[in-house]
C-alpha cells in the first residue's frame, strides 16, 4: 500500500459501517508514519467456481477507487463489468460482495452505473457472502436479482456519514490548528462545521444513493413497511422481508439461477 492510497483513505468521503471506518483510518495513519503493515488480511481470496460462460466479479472488503493489495478498486471493477458485458462468450454476470462494509464515495456511482448498463445486455445477479453494506450495497441494488448465501449475511446501512475535526477539542485531543488566508475564509469550512459538512456533502450524496437504490430495486423495495433507507443494517431474513434482497440460497444455486436467466 503506497502513501497516495493511504491519503485517499484518510481524506476521501466514505459510505461505510462505523467500525470499519475507524479500522482503516488507523491503518492509513500507520502507513503515513512509515510503519510496517501486516497485509496478510489482504491475502488472495479463494473464489468459488463458476462456468466459463459466467463472469464472477468480486467486491472484497472496503471499496476504494484504487486497487488495494489483493482487493480490487472500483475503477478496476468498472472495467471488469464493462468487459464482461461486452464479451459475447459471457452469458451472465455474478457480482459477489465478499464482506464489503462500504467504501469510498468516489468511484462507487460510476461502478454502479456500469452494473446498471450491463444488465441491459445480459443478466447480472448480486450475491452476498458476509456483508454488503452502505457503498457495498449500492452496486448490488442495480442487479437484476440479489441473494444472500446464508441467514447470517447482512445488507443495508444505506446512507452516509462523515467525521470532522472537533473545533472545541482540547490540546490533549488535538495537537494542531489550521490557519486560513483572509482571502479565502471559506477554505475547508465545510469540513470543520458538522452542519455545513452534512448539508454540503452528506445529504446530497445520500440523496443520490437513495435514488439509485430505489431505481435499482423498484417495487421490490418495501418502503411501506419501514424506512429501509434510514441507515439500518439487516440480517438476511429481514433484508428479504424489506425488499433489499430477493432471497437466501447457496452460491451454487445462485450460479444455477444465473444460467437460467441467461437462457
Amino acid at each position: 500500500m503506497n502513501k497516495n492510497l493511504a491519503l485517499e483513505w484518510m481524506h476521501g468521503v466514505w459510505m461505510m459501517r462505523t467500525e470499519s471506518i475507524q479500522f482503516y483510518a488507523n491503518l492509513a495513519h500507520d502507513v503515513l508514519l512509515g510503519k510496517t503493515i501486516d497485509t496478510g488480511m489482504f491475502g488472495t481470496l479463494a473464489l468459488p467456481d463458476v462456468p466459463d460462460n459466467i463472469a464472477l466479479i468480486v467486491m472484497n472488503g472496503p471499496l476504494s477507487k484504487s486497487d488495494v493489495c489483493n482487493a480490487t478498486g472500483t475503477r478496476s471493477l468498472t472495467n471488469m463489468m464493462n468487459a464482461a458485458a461486452a464479451d459475447p462468450k459471457i452469458s451472465a454476470i455474478i457480482l459477489l460482495s465478499e464482506n464489503c462494509p462500504g467504501g469510498s464515495v468516489d468511484g462507487t456511482q460510476t461502478f454502479s452505473d456500469s452494473v446498471k448498463a450491463a444488465k441491459v445486455k445480459k443478466p447480472v445477479i448480486g450475491c452476498i457472502s458476509g456483508v454488503a453494506a452502505s457503498a457495498g450495497y449500492w452496486p448490488l441494488a442495480q442487479c437484476d436479482e440479489v441473494y444472500a448465501t446464508s441467514e447470517t449475511d447482512m445488507a443495508g446501512c444505506i446512507g452516509s456519514l462523515g467525521r470532522v475535526k472537533n473545533p472545541k477539542a482540547s490540546s490533549e485531543e488535538s495537537d494542531f490548528i489550521e490557519i486560513v488566508s483572509d482571502l479565502s475564509p471559506d477554505k475547508n469550512a465545510e469540513f470543520k462545521d458538522p452542519e455545513k459538512f452534512k448539508n454540503a456533502f452528506l445529504n446530497p450524496m445520500t440523496d443520490i444513493f437513495h435514488a439509485a437504490v430505489k431505481s435499482g430495486r423498484g417495487d421490490r423495495l418495501k418502503l411501506d413497511k419501514e424506512n429501509v433507507l434510514s441507515g439500518k443494517t439487516y440480517m438476511a431474513g429481514d433484508a428479504v422481508a424489506n425488499g433489499l434482497i430477493d432471497g437466501i440460497k447457496p452460491f451454487e444455486s445462485v450460479v444455477r439461477r444465473a444460467k437460467k436467466l441467461s437462457m
